[in-house]
């Protein structure tokens, strides 16, 4: 099982909410010191490459969530300011368990999602 916690206003307001408005679907990149991603629009004419720097102790994974509103709709209903998010070995669940609410968010493998146009490398190379 891997752990991390993150600060509730800054996951959602600047990282999953801005990819929500963007994607339906989106890879989430989470190494030590920060929580990222790179999603377009269906079309590609719009990118969104955003980040949050939090200390997760975590190595390098990818969880692939399919919907990501659905995650913001829980992640809302979680009454505390930090909170912890569990992933599971084989990178297939995303859990959460506090007194007042727990919940199970199903993964999907990478070949599941589209993979998007443009990398992280590709927009800091532009820069």
């Amino acid at each position: 099982m891997i752990k991390f916690t993150v600060n509730k206003a800054d996951f959602l307001q600047r990282f999953l909410i801005p990819i929500s408005r963007v994607s339906e679907e989106c890879r989430i990149h989470i190494n030590k010191s920060q929580i990222y991603s790179c999603v377009s629009n269906a079309d590609g004419t719009l990118i969104l490459n955003t980040s949050i720097t939090t200390e997760t102790g975590v190595g390098d994974i990818t969880i692939n969530v399919k919907d990501v509103t659905k995650l913001v709709r829980v992640i809302e209903c979680i009454p505390d300011e930090t909170f912890s998010l569990t992933v599971d070995n084989n990178v297939s669940v995303l859990k959460h368990k506090s007194p007042g609410l727990a919940f199970s968010l199903h993964l999907v493998h990478d070949k599941v999602l589209s993979k998007s146009r443009i990398t992280r490398t590709q927009i800091e190379k532009l820069e």
